[in-house]
C-alpha cells in the first residue's frame, strides 16, 4: 500500500471517529473498550516511526522537562499527558522541529505524579502526516514545593502525637533521632498530603527512654519509577519523655518536693564544703550575672508549664547527663574562664566541677538550698580520686546530687539520694554510708 492509500484508510477511520464523538487530540491507554483513535491507524501502518524516551528527566515543583532520541525519518513530534481523571492521554504540545528533542511541561501541580507519551509523525508530499506508534510511558513527578512545619509535638507514656502544616506534596515521610543510637531512622509514611497528623507508639521511637528525641518532617514526591523527591526538613527542638524522667527520679521528686528542701525563691549564692582533709572548711560560690541569665535562658526553653520545681531539676539533672561532654585536652581551653553554667549549658563541656556546679547553680535558681562539694571517691585506704558532687539537705538528712558523665566514665546519676543507697563518696577521710 502506498503512501496515498495510506492516508485514505485513515481518512476514514478518522471520520469513523468524529461519527462516535471521539474528542480529537486524545490517545488512549490501549483498552478494548477505548474506540478507534488516529493513533490506532498510525501505530498499525508506521511501526517503524518509534520513538524512545530518556530514562533521565529534571523537575521543579512546577515543571518537568523530558527528553527522547532522534527518530530517523521524523518531521516532527507530538507529547502526550495522562489525563488522571479519564486514563487518557490528551495532546500537550506538537513539535514541528525534528532536531528539537525535549519538552518542558510548565505551570503543574507540585507533588505530583505525571506520565508523558511521545509520538513521531513524517510529513507527506500531499501536506498529510503518518504518525508512528507511541513510545513507552515515561513516569514522572513534580517536586514537592514548601517545607512543612511541626505544629505540635507531645511525647507521652504510651503514644506520641504528632502534627505539621499541609504542604503541596504527595505525601510525608517522619523521621526521629534517638540521642540513644544517635542515627536518624523512618518511622512513619503518610501517603496523602491532607493527612497532617499521626499517632506512634513511644516505646518504638527511642532504645534508651532518658535519652533525647528530635523529629523532622519532609514532604516528598514520586514518580512510580523509583524516583523520590524530597522537601527540606522541619526539625523539632529535642524532646525529652518527661513522664520517664518523672517515673525513674519519682523518690528523689517527692523528697524535693517537701517545704524542707525549698530555702529561698532565688539564689545568688551556695555554700562550698571542701571535705578533702579530716576537717569539712566552707567557703560561699556566687552565681554571675552572666550564669544567671544562661540559667534563665535555659529554663525558659526546656521547663513546660506546669512542672513543679522538683521535677525541672529532675529534667536539668538527666539533659546533663546525657549532653555533656567530659572536657579533656583541647576542649578544657574552651570552658576556661568560664561559669559553670557557661560551660554546661551552653559549650557542653565540663569535668565534675563543671556539670555538679551547674547543677547546684540551678537548684539554688529554683529556689533549693543545694551545695557543691570537694571530696573523693573510690577507697579511703586504697586507690581514691578527686571528685566535686552536690548535697542537700532535707529534715535533717544530707542526700547527694549527682550527674556523672556518661561519655567518660560510665552513666549514674543521683538526685537527693542518701549515701546509704550508693558507695564510694569520701568526706574527710570516712566513705559515707548513712
Amino acid at each position: 500500500m502506498d503512501h496515498t492509500a495510506k492516508h485514505l484508510v485513515c481518512s476514514s477511520l478518522a471520520a469513523v471517529m468524529l461519527l462516535t464523538q471521539v474528542p480529537l487530540g486524545t490517545v488512549y491507554d490501549g483498552t478494548a473498550s477505548a474506540g478507534i483513535s488516529l493513533t490506532a491507524c498510525a501505530e498499525s501502518e508506521v511501526s517503524g516511526l518509534t520513538v524512545s524516551v530518556k530514562s533521565e528527566y529534571t523537575c521543579t515543583s512546577d515543571s518537568i522537562r523530558i527528553n527522547w532520541e532522534k527518530t530517523d525519518g521524523a518531521s516532527g513530534y507530538r507529547v502526550y499527558r495522562k489525563n488522571d481523571l479519564t486514563g487518557q492521554y490528551e495532546k500537550v504540545k506538537t513539535i514541528k522541529d525534528p532536531d528539537k528533542l525535549t519538552f518542558k511541561d510548565k505551570n503543574l501541580e507540585a507533588g505530583k505524579k505525571y506520565c508523558y507519551k511521545v509520538q513521531a509523525y513524517r510529513r507527506l508530499a500531499d501536506g498529510s502526516n503518518e504518525w508512528g506508534m507511541l513510545s513507552a510511558v515515561k513516569k514522572t513527578a513534580t517536586k514537592p514545593k514548601g517545607t512543612p512545619k511541626f505544629k505540635t509535638t507531645k511525647v507521652g507514656w504510651l503514644w506520641t502525637e504528632l502534627s505539621w502544616t499541609q504542604t503541596e506534596c504527595s505525601g510525608y515521610a517522619v523521621e526521629v533521632y534517638s540521642g540513644a543510637e544517635k542515627k536518624w531512622k523512618k518511622v512513619a509514611s503518610v501517603q496523602d498530603r491532607e493527612i497532617t497528623s499521626c499517632e506512634l507508639f513511644t516505646y518504638d521511637l527511642t532504645m534508651d527512654p532518658l535519652f533525647p528525641m528530635k523529629f523532622r518532617i519532609k514532604a516528598f514526591s514520586k514518580d512510580g519509577a523509583g524516583n523520590v523527591y524530597y522537601s527540606p526538613a522541619g526539625t523539632t527542638s529535642e524532646e525529652y519523655r518527661m513522664d520517664y524522667i518523672k517515673e525513674v527520679s519519682a523518690d528523689s521528686i517527692k523528697l524535693l518536693s517537701s517545704k524542707a528542701a525549698v530555702g529561698k525563691t532565688s539564689a545568688s549564692s551556695y555554700e562550698i564544703y571542701n571535705t578533702q582533709g579530716s576537717k569539712t572548711t566552707k567557703s560561699t560560690g556566687y552565681i554571675s550575672s552572666k550564669d544567671k541569665a544562661v540559667l534563665k535562658k535555659f529554663a525558659d526553653t526546656h521547663f513546660k508549664s506546669g512542672w513543679t520545681k522538683a521535677e525541672k531539676a529532675a529534667y536539668t539533672l538527666n539533659w546533663i547527663n546525657k549532653n555533656v561532654k567530659y572536657a579533656s585536652g583541647s576542649d578544657l581551653s574552651k570552658i576556661s574562664g568560664l561559669g559553670y553554667a557557661q560551660a554546661v549549658f551552653e559549650k557542653k563541656l565540663g569535668q565534675c566541677i563543671q556539670y555538679n556546679g551547674a547543677m547546684v547553680e540551678m537548684m539554688n535558681y529554683l529556689g533549693f538550698d543545694a551545695a557543691l562539694v570537694k571530696g573523693y571517691r573510690g577507697d579511703p585506704k586504697g586507690t581514691k580520686w578527686q571528685h566535686y558532687w552536690g548535697e542537700i539537705t532535707i529534715n535533717k538528712k544530707t542526700c547527694l546530687i549527682e550527674t556523672g558523665c556518661y561519655q567518660k566514665d560510665g552513666e549514674w546519676q543521683f538526685l537527693c539520694r542518701p549515701y546509704s543507697e550508693v558507695s564510694g563518696y569520701i568526706k574527710n577521710n570516712k566513705l559515707q554510708n548513712k
